[in-house]
Parts: structure tokens; sequence; C-alpha cells
């Protein structure tokens, strides 16, 4: 039982490390497109 246990830990260690960082870039995403650029980044024309 301490084996499996022992086991599951780096697993969910590595699980909950893969989704904060995807879910903090995404937002990073999102807010970007919504905000426009910032005061020290220059605009990036659209083509289309």
């Amino acid at each position: 039982m301490t084996a499996v246990i022992a086991a599951s830990v780096p697993l969910a260690a590595g699980l909950y490390l893969l989704v904060t960082v995807s879910w903090s870039l995404g937002e990073r995403l999102i807010l970007r497109r919504r905000r426009g650029p910032t005061a020290g980044e220059t605009p990036v024309p659209v083509q289309g």
C-alpha cells in the first residue's frame, strides 16, 4: 500500500504543475487579448 501511495505522489505533483502552468498561460493570453498592449509594448498589426 505504501508503494502505491509513494508512486502516486510524484504523478499528482506533476499533474498539478502541468495544470497550473497551462491555466496561467491561458489566462495571460486571454487577458492580453482583452486589454491590448501595455505601456511598454508595441502593438502587433492584425493581418486580414
